[in-house]
């Protein structure tokens, strides 16, 4: 009964220790959540008072894109990543080719600021329908398929310098985890080793400020 007594006090020590840690890395992690938004609100709004600024100066409203393509990357030796290089592409208000891309572009960070703000999330597949409807009486829809708003999504993501989480979407999960293993995620200690059979969904972004491990 004394060993008993005895194998099960630790036990019970390592539970408490961890609960308590779990405890302390929550308010942690909501603040940092809330600095992330701040943000991320910041660089949405001064996306947009650059183009009325544009618009006073009776210049044409554009916006700074960086070109998404393989020549326009390289590799960070220090934050051991592939980053964008300095490239751009302007997007014109004023060009017939690049018109309806400009308007998807603010339909998309106006609904992300409103989903930062309320502290609201969403997936990219409820922002397409969200921003989707007809224009006027032209009878032209801001987007007509999905496949349409996600490359506008992404585009903004570059723009503003922010992951797609910190825009409050999210995409489909990327499979699920069980085991020996403990993770912080968003500030919330995860024990894989108490998942039951489903595991834990793994999100689409796993960078080291969003998920980290633990031993």
């Amino acid at each position: 009964m004394a060993a008993k007594k005895a194998a099960k006090a630790p036990a019970k020590n390592a539970s408490k220790q961890g609960a308590k840690k779990a405890e302390e890395a929550a308010p942690k992690g909501r603040a940092a959540d809330s600095a992330v938004s701040a943000r991320t609100a910041a660089k949405l709004v001064r996306l947009a008072a650059q183009a009325v600024a544009q618009t006073k100066r009776g210049e044409n409203p554009s916006l700074a894109i960086p070109t998404r393509t393989l020549a326009n990357t390289f590799y960070d030796e220090k934050k051991r990543v592939v980053q964008l290089g300095e490239d751009r592409t302007q997007r014109q208000f004023f060009n017939a080719a690049m018109a309806k891309k400009f308007m998807q572009t603010f339909l998309v960070a106006a609904e992300c600021r409103k989903l930062v703000a309320s502290g609201k999330t969403t997936s990219i597949r409820d922002l397409y329908y969200m921003t989707k409807h007809t224009l006027g009486r032209t009878g032209v829809n801001t987007f007509d398929e999905q496949e349409e708003s996600d490359p506008i999504i992404e585009d903004l993501e570059v723009t503003v310098d922010a992951l797609r989480e910190e825009l409050h979407l999210f995409a489909s999960n990327r499979g699920s985890m069980v085991g020996n293993l403990t993770i912080v995620d968003t500030g919330d200690v995860i024990d894989l080793r108490r998942m039951g059979s489903g595991g834990w969904n793994v999100p689409s972004i796993v960078e080291n400020d969003v998920v980290q491990f633990r031993k």
